[in-house]
C-alpha cells in the first residue's frame, strides 16, 4: 500500500484511544508499519518504537496469538477475530483484524469486557482511490473528520461514513453534513462547553478532546468522543483530523453499573462502607471475591507486597511473601488466606477473623500488622467476598510490651476490679494466686490466707475488701495499705495496696501491689546516715566552739605580747638593747600567730578539697639536715634525746612545702609532748618497690605522755585535742594530725599510729616516691644579709602599687632605706596611669599589690602588658601580696607577672628579689 497517502491521518491515530495498527505480512516476519500509542500500552512495547517492530518469534504470548490471527485473515481474506490475555494490561483483550491488500492487515485491540469504542469503519477519504475491494477506509476504526481552520472558524470539510453511523445514517441517506448543521445537532447541554473547547484550539490550535451527545435519527442522543489533532499541508494550511469514537454504551454502561449497585442489598452497602471508613486507620483494605479466585479492588499502601487489581489469589500470596521475615508467617498468612479455610469459618459463623504478624517495610523496619477479614456473601452472585484489612499496630504493641516490662519490674500485679460485679481483669501477675474465673472478693481472700500470718488475716481482709475500698474512695482519691509479710527466703517484706478509681467514670477501681522493700530499706538507711551525721555535725560543732574558745586564747596570747612589748618599746627609747629584747619578743609571738594562721587556713583548703599539690625536684639528704638544724636545738633545751637514721635516699620528686609539713608536725608534737630528759628517734627506711616508685618508711617515736586509746579514735578529726595535763606548752589549735593525715593521703600514702599512756608514741608513715636526678642548677641555700644591696639597689624608681596605709608605709621604708626612689598608687587603675604618664623606661620595677579596690592587680597587670610601649612588656612586675597559696601564684604569672612575694614581706627576700631583676 501507499504509505504516504496514510500518512496525513497518522495525527488523528497516534492520539487516538482505540489501539490501531497496519501489519505488513512477509515470507520470513511479521512487522508493524504503524502502531498508536494505544496499541503501544497493550502489547507492551515502548511508546514510538512500534514502527518496523518484528512480532513474529516473539516471547510475548499475546503477540504470538495476534500474528497467528493476521496469517489466518491474510491467506481466507476474510476478516477475524480473536480473544487474549496480555499480561502488559493486566486483562483480556478482544483482537479484530482486516485484510487490506495483499501482504497487509489492519487490526484493532479493545477490552473484551466492554464495548467502549465502535468497531465499525468507513472510507478514509473520497479522495484516497480504494487498492482493494475492502479498503484501508473500511477498517479504519471510529469515524473520521476533517476541518480547516481559517479566520478562526472551525469548518466541517468531510466526515467519513463512520461518522453518519453513530448518528444512525448511512453516506447514501446524507451525502454530506452542512457545516452549518453540525452544531445544531449537538445536544443543548452540550454546546456551550463544546463552542468554548472548538474556540479554545482555533486560538491556539492545540488538540481538541471533548465528549458530548448527538443527536442520532431516531430522535435520541448519543455520546460521542472527539480527538482531533492539527495537520498542515505543503501549502502551509491548517486542518483538523478528528476520530469519533462511540461512548454510549460506555456512558449508559456507567449509569447501569450505578443504578444496579443501588439495587445491592442495603446491608451489604453498609457493611462495605463501615469496612471503607476503616481506612483512615488502616494501611490498606482489600476486597476478594474468593470464588471467582479475585482481587476486585483495593484502597490504600499495603506493606505485604506490590498489588493489582485482578490477580489471583495465588499471584498476591506470592508477591507478598517477601514481607514475612520467616517462613512460619509466610505459612499462616497463605492458610489465613485459604478459600477452604474462610468457607469453613463462614459455615459456623464467624464472619471476623484476627491475625497479627510480623512484617518487614520497604524501608527495613520491623513492623507488627494486624490482619482483620470480614466475611461475606454478595447479595445478588452469592460469591464469597473477604475484606482484608491491614493494620499497623506496631506501636500498640511496643507500649504493651514497654507496660508488661515495667509491671514485671516494679509491680507484683495490677488488677482492674469492675466495682458494680466484683469481677476483675488481671494485668499482670508474678506468682500470683489470682485467677479471673474467681470474684474478686474469693480471690481475695485466697490471697490472704496464703499470704499473710494467721494473726494478721483477719484484719487484712476488712481493710482489703471490696466494700471497704469503695467507702475509702467516695472520700479519698487513694486508699493505700502497707503490711509486713514474711518472704519465701525468710526476710521480711513490705507490700503497698494502692486502691484508686481508673478514670472519672468510677466503675473500675485499679488495685496495684508493689513491693517496696528496697526503698524502706534505703530509707532507713538514709535516717541512719542523717542521725551519724547529725551527730557527727553535733560533735564538729562542739569541737569547733571549743577551738573558737581555744583560739580565743591562742590568738590573744600572741596578741597580748605585740600589743604589750610595743607599748613597753615605748617607754625604753633611750636604752637599746632592751628595745631589742622586746622586737626580738614580738617577732617570736608574730611568728607564732602566722603559723596559727595557716593551719586554719590550710584546715579550710583541705575541707573543701581545693588543695593541690606542687611536686617538684627534691633531695631527702637536704631534708634530713634541715631536721637536724630545726630539732637538734629544740631538744637540746629540754634534754631530749633526739636520733635521725636515713638510709638509701637521694633526689624524689614530690611537694616540698606539704612534705616538710607532714613530718615537722610530728616532730614537733614529740618534743612538745616529750617531758625533760626523754628521747625521740626518727628513721627513714627503704621498702620493696612498688612499680617505678620508691616506697619510703618514716618512722617517728617519742618516749611523751602517749595518747589514750578513746582519743586515738578521733584522733585526725579537726580542732581536737587531747587534756595534756602535766605538761606545759603544750597550747595548740588541734589542727596538726587531721592536716597530717589528708595530706597523707593526698600523696597516696598511708599512716599508722601506736601509743599507750605515759609510755610515748609512734607514728609510721609509708609514701610512694618518684625518682628523679638531680637538677642541673642547684638552689642557693643561704640568703647574704640584708646589707650587701645598700649600692645595687640605690637609685632604682619603684611603682608600688598598694592599698593599705600602714603596708605603704613599712614597704616606703623598707624601700627607702636601700635608696630606693619609691611612687605610690592606691589602686591598679591609679598604678595604669601612673605607668603610662611616666616616659618610657623611667621605673625600673612595678611592686604590685592583688586584691585592691577599682581595679586589681591582676588587671593592672594584663592592661599594663597589652600597652603599646616599648617598657611595657619587659618591665619586671613582682607581686606582693597576701595571696599566699601556690594556685595564687600561678595565677599571677598567668596574668604576667615575673615572681611573687606573699606578705608579710621579708626584707632579706625582697631586697634579694628586686636585685634578681634590677
Amino acid at each position: 500500500m501507499d504509505k504516504n497517502s496514510f500518512s496525513p491521518y497518522k495525527v488523528c491515530f497516534d492520539r487516538s484511544p482505540v489501539a490501531f495498527g497496519i501489519l505488513h505480512i512477509q515470507a520470513e516476519a511479521y512487522t508493524l508499519d504503524y502502531g498508536n500509542q494505544a496499541l503501544s500500552e497493550l502489547i507492551g512495547h515502548p511508546a514510538g518504537s512500534l514502527s518496523g517492530a518484528v512480532l513474529s518469534g516473539s516471547e510475548n504470548a499475546f503477540l504470538n496469538r495476534l500474528v497467528l490471527l493476521c496469517q489466518r485473515v491474510d491467506s481466507s481474506g476474510v476478516p477475524g477475530s480473536d480473544i487474549g490475555y496480555s499480561h502488559c494490561a493486566n486483562r483480556r483483550l478482544s483482537i479484530q483484524c482486516y485484510p487490506i491488500q495483499a501482504g497487509y492487515c489492519a487490526v484493532q485491540l479493545a477490552d473484551a469486557g466492554s464495548n467502549d469504542l465502535v468497531s465499525e469503519t468507513t472510507d478514509f477519504t473520497r479522495e484516497i482511490p480504494r487498492t482493494h475491494e475492502v479498503g484501508l477506509g473500511a477498517v479504519i476504526p471510529g469515524g473520521i473528520s476533517i476541518h480547516r481552520l481559517t479566520s478562526a472558524e472551525f469548518v466541517n470539510i468531510f466526515s467519513s461514513e463512520g461518522v453518519y453511523r453513530l448518528m444512525g445514517y448511512t453516506s447514501e441517506d446524507v451525502p454530506a453534513l452542512p457545516e452549518n448543521k453540525f452544531p445544531d445537532m449537538v445536544h443543548p447541554d452540550d454546546r456551550e462547553s463544546f463552542r468554548r473547547a472548538v474556540a479554545e484550539v482555533c486560538t491556539r490550535r492545540g488538540e481538541l478532546h471533548c465528549e458530548y451527545r448527538l443527536r442520532h435519527r431516531d430522535g435520541s442522543w448519543h455520546w460521542v468522543s472527539l480527538i482531533a489533532n492539527p495537520y498542515i499541508d505543503q501549502n502551509g494550511s491548517v486542518y483538523y483530523y478528528g476520530v469519533y469514537s462511540d461512548m454510549d454504551h460506555r456512558k449508559k454502561a456507567a449509569f447501569q453499573e450505578k443504578k444496579a449497585h443501588g439495587a445491592l442489598s442495603p446491608r451489604y452497602e453498609e457493611e462495605v462502607r463501615d469496612i471503607q471508613a476503616l481506612s483512615d486507620e488502616c494501611l490498606c483494605i482489600l476486597c476478594l471475591n474468593l470464588s471467582s479466585d479475585l482481587l476486585e479492588y483495593f484502597t490504600g499502601k499495603t506493606l505485604s507486597g506490590q498489588l493489582y487489581v485482578g490477580m489471583t489469589l495465588k499471584e498476591l500470596r506470592r508477591r507478598t511473601a517477601f514481607a514475612f521475615p520467616d517462613e512460619t508467617s509466610r505459612q499462616r498468612f497463605a492458610d489465613l488466606l485459604s478459600p477452604e479455610h474462610l468457607e469453613r469459618e463462614l459455615a459456623c459463623g464467624n464472619h471476623h477473623l484476627n491475625m497479627v504478624l510480623p512484617l518487614s517495610d520497604s524501608r527495613g523496619r520491623f513492623l507488627w500488622v494486624e490482619f482483620r477479614i470480614t466475611l461475606r456473601r454478595h447479595p445478588d452472585t452469592h460469591d464469597l467476598i473477604a475484606f482484608l484489612a491491614e493494620k499497623d499496630i506496631s506501636r500498640k504493641i511496643l507500649m504493651e510490651d514497654m507496660l508488661h516490662q515495667v509491671v514485671a519490674q516494679d509491680y507484683d500485679f495490677l488488677l482492674c476490679i469492675e466495682a458494680g460485679s466484683d469481677s476483675f481483669f488481671r494485668f499482670a501477675s508474678k506468682g500470683s494466686v489470682f485467677r479471673e474465673d474467681v470474684p474478686y472478693s474469693k480471690s481475695i481472700k485466697r490471697y490472704v490466707c496464703h499470704f499473710f500470718p494467721p494473726k494478721k488475716q483477719q484484719e487484712a481482709l476488712r481493710s482489703l475488701c471490696l466494700e471497704t475500698v469503695l467507702q475509702q474512695l467516695n472520700s479519698n482519691p487513694t486508699y493505700q495499705r502497707l503490711y509486713q509479710l514474711p518472704s519465701p527466703e525468710g526476710r521480711i517484706c513490705y507490700k503497698l495496696f494502692r486502691f484508686a478509681y481508673l478514670n472519672q467514670t468510677r466503675q473500675t477501681v485499679l488495685l496495684t501491689v508493689r513491693d517496696i522493700s528496697d526503698i524502706i530499706s534505703r530509707e532507713e538507711r538514709s535516717k541512719q546516715r542523717i542521725t551519724e551525721a547529725l551527730q557527727a555535725a553535733k560533735r564538729a560543732n562542739a569541737a569547733k566552739s571549743e577551738f573558737l574558745s581555744r583560739m580565743s586564747h591562742d590568738i590573744r596570747t600572741p596578741m597580748n605580747a605585740i600589743i604589750g612589748m610595743t607599748a613597753l618599746a615605748r617607754d625604753e627609747t633611750d636604752n637599746p638593747a632592751v628595745i631589742a629584747d622586746y622586737l626580738s619578743k614580738i617577732e617570736e609571738s608574730s611568728q607564732f600567730l602566722l603559723g596559727l594562721i595557716n593551719d586554719i587556713l590550710d584546715m579550710s583548703k583541705i575541707e573543701s578539697k581545693v588543695l593541690i599539690l606542687y611536686p617538684e625536684p627534691y633531695n631527702l639528704r637536704d631534708f634530713v639536715r634541715q631536721v637536724k638544724t630545726l630539732f637538734r636545738p629544740l631538744c637540746a633545751q629540754k634534754q631530749i634525746t633526739f636520733s635521725i637514721t636515713a638510709r638509701d635516699i637521694g633526689w624524689v620528686l614530690l611537694d616540698k612545702l606539704r612534705f616538710n609539713q607532714i613530718f615537722f608536725n610530728l616532730l614537733s608534737n614529740a618534743v612538745k609532748f616529750t617531758p625533760d630528759g626523754g628521747q625521740i628517734t626518727f628513721s627513714i627506711l627503704p621498702m620493696p618497690a612498688h612499680g617505678e616508685r620508691l616506697r619510703k618508711r618514716f618512722f617517728i617515736r617519742d618516749t611523751g605522755i602517749g595518747m589514750s586509746p578513746e582519743f586515738q579514735s578521733h584522733m585526725f578529726e579537726p580542732f581536737t585535742q587531747e587534756n595534756a595535763s602535766g605538761v606545759t606548752g603544750t597550747s595548740g589549735t588541734g589542727l596538726g594530725l587531721a592536716i597530717v593525715k589528708n595530706l597523707v593521703e593526698l600523696m597516696e600514702g598511708t599512716i599508722q599510729v601506736d601509743s599507750v599512756p605515759g609510755r610515748g608514741t609512734g607514728f609510721t608513715v609509708e609514701l610512694d616516691l618518684p625518682p628523679c636526678p638531680p637538677p642541673s642548677r642547684q638552689p642557693e641555700t643561704e640568703r647574704a644579709n640584708c646589707s650587701r644591696y645598700d649600692g645595687i639597689l640605690s637609685g632604682k624608681r619603684v611603682l608600688l602599687c598598694e592599698d593599705h596605709p600602714l603596708n605603704i608605709q613599712v614597704a616606703t621604708r623598707l624601700l627607702e632605706k636601700k635608696g630606693v626612689l619609691v611612687t605610690c598608687a592606691r589602686d591598679g587603675q591609679e598604678g595604669v596611669r601612673q605607668f603610662y604618664a611616666a616616659p618610657p623606661h623611667w621605673f625600673n620595677v612595678i611592686l604590685m599589690d592583688i586584691r585592691m579596690p577599682v581595679m586589681d592587680g591582676i588587671e593592672a597587670t594584663r592592661f599594663i602588658r597589652s600597652m603599646d610601649r616599648p617598657d611595657a612588656h619587659t618591665i619586671p612586675i613582682i607581686a606582693m601580696t597576701a595571696n599566699a597559696f601556690r594556685q595564687d601564684r600561678d595565677q599571677t604569672r598567668a596574668a604576667g607577672m615575673n615572681t611573687h612575694l606573699a606578705k608579710p614581706i621579708k626584707p632579706a627576700l625582697l631586697y634579694q628579689t628586686l636585685a634578681e631583676f634590677l
